[in-house]
């Protein structure tokens, strides 16, 4: 038991997942000797990140304890990375799970073909392994049949998509469909459609007295998702921007204020990310990015995801505490449309509100202007325009032109995992032009 206690130990380290953690396992050769290994060791394996030694030097297993305990408690086993019956096939992909968890029958893997219910954004690394078809499930339970939660499209990157027959069903059809079909053949007719469309980034620009040749720039994506009015997600981010808009309009800001209405950011940040590709020469002149992303719903926390340094992030928190007005911030990247500018290399951050367990919902129907309150955005746009008016009017740069070495271990984690995903796409290109 304290071998597979050190096999969950390896899996809970943050910072350390797929090819890292396989690299790790390789460099010391068993889960107990990474524990036992000091932070010179770690360091000495290469590619690992502050992050993810500071979650090694982490030698408590008590919730390792937890997990194995669990295990048993409900009959479940365990199948590790070295294990004798691990499948040959899942070894073969370029993350394959350190520990996987079974109950009941262990399936064949290297022998059987099935169709599962699986996660979209596994359909490239199942059909590496084999398997002749998926199926996805969307939406809630309890959602009546209006209330249908928005089935992402397979392949948000835009390219190529495998060849690899799937379906997206309500979660309610598919329990009806297991409860009441067991034992039985199904077969499933699946007719698709690909089409290209166009998207747009609206733009306006208002020039700065004192020192145009410094530009902030203001972000918040127009679009939504199928099924949903977007009132909250991003409506309110559209408006905010707009008002701000109308404010340096009527007061003329020291220095030049850009307005950005990005598309296709429900897509994953496409709108923002073809801007910056398209602007790198103006990316210079950008001082500060700040976007906005969801605001004015009733109950939640409001967040500020600072994409910038530390010092950006103290002095936000000062701001804050001087307005009253309590949120959740930290230097981190956000799934919004300020980490295609902190990409490119800009200080950035997004303002933002949650919420609750049970309480508003994007990407459906849930979505609705009921769950906004008047005053609530109308303090967080003004807090906002307060926030945004220091920097554009101050009398010198307040941001300074870095990032923090935290926010660029995040990027680069992002880029480690978008280039495992380019070459995979570019093995399955590869292997159809073989097939031609």
């Amino acid at each position: 038991m304290s071998n597979l206690k050190h096999w969950i130990w390896l899996t809970l380290r943050k910072g350390l997942a797929g090819q890292s953690a396989v690299r790790v396992l390789e460099h010391f050769g068993t889960p107990e000797l990474v524990h036992a290994a000091d932070e010179q060791a770690y360091r000495m394996v290469g590619g690992l990140t502050d992050a993810a030694i500071r979650s090694l030097m982490n030698k408590s297993l008590d919730r390792a304890d937890v997990v194995l305990g669990d295990c048993e408690r409900y009959g479940i086993q365990l199948l590790t990375l070295q294990d004798s019956a691990y499948p040959e096939r899942l070894k073969a992909i370029a993350q394959p799970p350190m520990v996987l968890y079974w109950k009941g029958r262990q399936f064949a893997f290297d022998n059987e073909a099935a169709i599962g219910m699986v996660n979209a954004k596994t359909c490239r690394r199942l059909k590496e392994l084999g398997a002749l078809a998926f199926v996805s499930v969307h939406g809630g339970l309890w959602d009546d049949e209006r209330l249908v939660k928005e089935p992402r499209p397979k392949d948000m990157r835009g390219k190529k998509s495998p060849e690899f027959p799937g379906v997206s069903m309500r979660i309610e059809d598919m329990e009806a469909l297991v409860r009441d079909h067991k034992g039985s053949e199904l077969r499933l007719v699946i007719k698709t459609e690909r089409q290209m469309v166009t998207a747009h980034n609206v733009v306006a620009v208002i020039p700065g007295a004192r020192m145009p040749e410094e530009e902030v720039v203001l972000t918040a994506h127009y679009d939504s998702v199928r099924w949903s009015s977007g009132a909250w997600d991003n409506a309110t981010g559209s408006v905010a921007i707009m008002e701000m808009f109308h404010h340096y309009l009527a007061n003329k800001p020291d220095r030049t204020v850009r307005f950005v209405w990005c598309g296709s950011e429900e897509i994953g940040l496409k709108g923002s990310e073809k801007y910056c590709e398209a602007h790198k020469d103006d990316l210079k002149k950008i001082i500060y990015n700040v976007n906005f992303d969801m605001l004015g719903n009733t109950l939640g926390q409001r967040y500020f995801a600072c994409s910038a340094c530390e010092e950006v992030l103290h002095a936000f928190q000062f701001f804050a505490k001087v307005k009253g007005i309590a949120f959740n911030s930290k230097l981190e990247l956000a799934s919004s449309d300020s980490t295609s500018f902190a990409k490119a290399g800009v200080p950035s951050s997004t303002i933002g509100k949650g919420a609750p367990r049970g309480g508003a919902e994007i990407h459906s129907y849930h979505d609705m202007i009921e769950r906004l309150d008047p005053d609530t955005l109308y303090r967080d746009v003004n807090f906002s325009l307060e926030y945004v008016d220091m920097v554009v009017n101050a009398a010198v740069n307040p941001i300074p032109k870095e990032l923090s070495k935290a926010v660029k271990e995040k990027i680069d984690q992002a880029a480690k995992r978008m280039a495992e995903i380019d070459g995979e796409e570019k093995k399955d290109e590869k292997k159809d032009e073989e097939k031609k």
